[in-house]
């Protein structure tokens, strides 16, 4: 059988573009001035903190798995009363990219490897209708639903095999193409005849893909 040419899988940055969809971490578990809560909504965590009216120190965790090894991932958060906010313990400085109001981007460390991480986050917070006001909002992590990487495909290949993956939580296009999955694998994906050489691939991933593994060309 043939071992095929192994596929790098490092290297991969986030695609943003119009197809793109950021994932939105909703559910979280919330430290409310020293008293547990959670895991429960943002928007349910709003209105408890609305009906009591006073003032909190809020610190915020919420989990996510990253399907791929990816760099310059980004987080959407709201900016009124941020106080910290740290991916893995490491600290997220911002990505200086025009976002929307009231919205700060943060840029994640580089190299996030592929499996689950944590994302933490504090802020001094007021009920909305005072001058300083925090109306929550989940974070958005943007390029994670998708990504790209430049590869240069072995002469006499016919299809690209992704392991640790189901096929129908991956989409898989090449220079643009979408690849159409093969017959003996959902995992496969056909190489149009003949095709070699330098390319850009990219992997679109739903919300429950399980971490990528490996990647191989076959012949």
């Amino acid at each position: 059988m043939d071992a095929g040419v192994a596929l790098s899988i490092d290297g991969f940055r986030p695609l943003l573009d119009e197809q793109s969809v950021a994932r939105t971490l909703d559910e979280v578990r919330a430290d409310v001035d020293g008293e547990q809560v959670g895991p429960l909504s943002i928007a349910t965590l709003q209105e408890r903190l609305v009906a009591e009216g006073d003032f909190a120190i809020l610190e915020l965790e919420a989990s996510f798995s990253c399907p791929v090894k990816l760099s310059r991932l980004e987080v959407e958060v709201n900016a009124t009363g941020l106080r910290t906010l740290e991916l893995d313990g490491a600290y997220c400085v911002p990505s200086k990219r025009a976002m929307a109001e009231d919205r700060e981007g943060y840029v994640l460390p580089d190299d996030l490897a592929a499996g689950d991480h944590r994302l933490t986050w504090s802020y001094a917070w007021n009920p909305p209708e005072e001058s300083e006001g925090v109306s929550l909002v989940a974070p958005r992590i943007l390029g994670l639903g998708a990504c790209f990487g430049d590869v240069d495909i072995p002469e006499g290949s016919t299809c690209l095999l992704l392991e640790g993956l189901r096929g129908d939580h991956v989409e898989v296009g090449l220079d643009g193409v979408r690849l159409p999955g093969s017959a003996e694998s959902p995992v496969r994906f056909s190489l149009p005849p003949g095709t070699s050489g330098p390319a850009v691939l990219t992997l679109r991933f739903n919300e429950d893909a399980d971490p990528l593994r490996s990647g191989r060309w076959l012949r």
